[in-house]
């Protein structure tokens, strides 16, 4: 049996071994896939030797680690290397440790599915760590060029700003159509005023956490207009599978059940 990890300082929470282990079901591959949180950076490099020992067929990263463990690999695929951000980890041909970025083609899927135009639209994205670099590269790749990148610190990019409360997302003169939450904060959920401002706009805010809202906050909000981050939680999750075994192998899975599974836990 194959065995996958997701590794992060605290995954205990993940909803990836739902995922993965109802697609390796589905797929008919043995395998399975779990949890394991590092907290010391120094214990990277020991579990990555077990993927070279072949003890582990692949992994995921997340946060803190998509940045810092790219000087650990050996490869780094073209699209990982431009975000600067590593989510995938498996083995190459020549036996060396191979870093993808699924994120972005993870955010690409969302958009398709869920038919949302970024044509002509102003695009701002909250955060720039792994996750807001891949969307900034999902974005290009769509043909999105008007975009501005808001952080807690002062970033070395010619269209960041920095934003002292949530509040700043809405007070500027960059009027926005879309705003992509990639950090972990739940603003809309949690920041009435971010909310009450939200409602309020025409706008759509796309969140890449897939906790949901609260029922009440939900139904006040109009339809298309607030999306969350579970439809790309589940297509990079088949595009790591893709990576690690090889071919494309998830083209035939039915996400409906899955999607269903998920909701409801």
């Amino acid at each position: 049996m194959n065995l996958h990890y997701v590794i992060g300082s605290d995954v205990s929470k993940s909803l990836s071994p739902l995922i993965h282990n109802y697609l390796f079901k589905k797929l008919n591959i043995d395998a399975i896939y779990k949890t394991f949180s590092i907290t010391d950076s120094n214990s990277i490099s020991k579990f990555l030797l077990q993927i070279k020992n072949q003890d582990i067929r692949g992994v995921n990263v997340t946060n803190p680690y998509k940045e810092k463990i790219i000087p650990l690999l050996d490869h780094i695929d073209n699209k990982a290397k431009k975000i600067s951000s590593v989510n995938c980890i498996a083995l190459n041909e020549k036996k060396q440790l191979s870093g993808w970025n699924t994120d972005w083609y993870g955010f690409v899927q969302l958009i398709i599915s869920h038919k949302i135009n970024l044509i002509g639209k102003k695009v701002k994205i909250i955060g720039y760590g792994g996750a807001g670099r891949s969307i900034e590269y999902a974005l290009y790749s769509l043909g999105i060029l008007d975009i501005n990148i808001y952080t807690r610190k002062k970033i070395d990019h010619p269209n960041s700003f920095v934003y002292h409360k949530p509040s700043d997302f809405f007070s500027d003169h960059l009027d926005a159509d879309i705003i992509i939450n990639a950090t972990p904060f739940h603003f809309i959920n949690d920041d009435s005023t971010v909310f009450d401002e939200f409602i309020s706009r025409d706008l759509v805010w796309i969140d890449l956490l897939y906790t949901k809202l609260s029922t009440e906050k939900y139904k006040k909000i109009t339809e298309k207009k607030y999306f969350n981050g579970l439809e790309m939680l589940i297509h990079q999750a088949l595009e790591s599978i893709n990576i690690w075994y090889g071919k494309n192998i998830t083209k035939s899975v039915d996400l409906y059940d899955l999607k269903e599974r998920i909701n409801a836990k």
